[in-house]
């Protein structure tokens, strides 16, 4: 089937509908169409991928007879004055008295950045008429959301969203970012507070955080943390499918984990509970102080960790089944707080700096 004859068939499916919804409707599907064919596919396999013309017709129809009314113009201008939204256009609004942010991103980066002068300021970029943003300040909570309209037909798109999503944050602010991405990266530059970061399709970068604490969740992208502050009380890092490198002054709490993927971290002074687990990838540690435990383990990947020799640990590295075990470091015999190693395939080192 062609275009032009998917679109006609189309057109006499809804011959019943309104002519201005009709013509939005065929607007959409001829979208559709430059999307597909920008992506190099064929009318036809557009044609597959969109399904039968009257199946499209059978969901309009039903989707018409359960819309609402429209707003009255006093519920408009109710909306307007509780959040900001957009729809296909750029936002760029400031905003006062912010103790927490939370973002839901369905398809946007977000980069987080101090602001240049001490203003709470969203602003989204990239929005094509299938997508909308909203940003509200409710109680103190600036509430951020950006995300696809649904469409006629099951939200079907051939094409990619480029959206960028920037909030700028008060140096002094204190309180949480909670940030979400279904499908984008997340940068968090210069903040403070406490971070708390998802992104189930995404990298997310860290860089020069000095708040108290960092909690990091991604699905599928790799985590990359550096902290600006002198000590740290709290950081998880958690990903399935990625590499974590991580570099700190001084930690309390500190733990790492991740099912595919490598851990790099660099710490001056483990002053805490400190957890480096991966089950297919390899653990590399570096710390010149020591004063807490610290526990490395990896299911299928080598351990390599790089302490002073006279390090304030014992040392308790169990010799792998398959892999060599080698030990530079003496440790101290009579520390409260313990080094344990632990490789099932890989090898162990344990190196003096």
């Amino acid at each position: 089937m062609t275009k032009q004859m998917f679109i006609h068939e189309l057109k006499v499916a809804l011959a019943q509908v309104d002519t201005n919804v009709r013509d939005e409707i065929v607007a959409d599907i001829s979208e559709h169409f430059t999307e597909g064919a920008a992506q190099g596919l064929s009318e036809e396999d557009i044609c597959r991928a969109l399904g039968q013309p009257g199946t499209i017709a059978e969901q309009v129809l039903a989707e018409l007879g359960a819309q609402t009314p429209p707003p009255s113009p006093q519920q408009e201008h109710q909306n307007q004055h509780d959040y900001r939204s957009r729809q296909g256009q750029d936002l760029d609004e400031s905003f006062t008295g912010v103790s927490h942010i939370t973002a839901k991103l369905e398809i946007s980066n977000l980069h987080l950045l101090p602001s240049p002068n001490g203003e709470f300021r969203v602003v989204v970029r990239g929005l094509s008429n299938n997508e909308s943003c909203a940003a509200e300040n409710k109680n103190g909570n600036l509430m951020i959301t950006v995300k696809r309209i649904k469409r006629w037909f099951f939200g079907f798109s051939f094409g990619k969203s480029n959206i960028e999503t920037t909030v700028y944050v008060p140096a002094q602010f204190a309180g949480e970012i909670k940030a979400a991405s279904s499908a984008g990266n997340i940068t968090a530059t210069n903040t403070s507070g406490e971070l708390n970061l998802d992104t189930s399709a995404g990298n997310v970068t860290i860089d020069g955080h000095s708040g108290n604490r960092v909690h990091v969740d991604t699905a599928a992208g790799n985590v990359k943390v550096r902290l600006a502050n002198s000590y740290i009380e709290h950081v998880n890092i958690d990903t399935s499918a990625g590499n974590v490198d991580f570099e700190a002054q001084e930690t309390g709490y500190l733990n790492i984990d991740t099912s595919a993927g490598g851990i790099d971290a660099r710490v001056t002074k483990i002053s805490g509970e400190t957890k480096l687990d991966t089950s297919a990838g390899s653990v590399k540690l570096t710390a010149q102080e020591v004063a807490g435990n610290i526990k490395l383990d990896t299911s299928a990947g080598s351990i390599k960790v790089f302490l002073p020799a006279d390090a304030n640990c014992r040392i308790d590295a169990r010799k792998p089944s398959v892999g060599s075990l080698h030990n530079e470091i003496t440790g101290n015999p009579h520390s409260p707080y313990v080094l344990r190693a632990d490789s099932s395939v890989g090898s162990i080192h344990l190196k003096a700096l």
